[in-house]
């Protein structure tokens, strides 16, 4: 169970969808839960959006883990 999508821009998804990879059931909270989580984490939430707004670009970046290997000494 999964409280909020993470507003984090480079969070993206990506732990839903790792979960989902391993099939493993995700689910949200209902929206009053959510506006709880929403209310409490407002701090975070509030630099997770700057962070996207000042980066429009973050989407389009890749982290360490989802760039490719180029090449490998294995």
């Amino acid at each position: 169970m999964d409280g909020i999508d993470d507003p984090d821009p480079l969070a993206d998804g990506k732990d839903i969808e790792f979960l989902l990879e391993k099939n493993v059931a995700v689910d949200l909270f209902d929206r009053d839960l959510q506006e709880i989580i929403l209310k409490d984490n407002t701090p975070f939430i509030e630099g997770a959006e700057y962070r996207a707004r000042k980066d429009k670009s973050i989407q389009e970046r890749l982290s360490g883990l989802d760039k490719p290997v180029l090449s490998s000494t294995r």
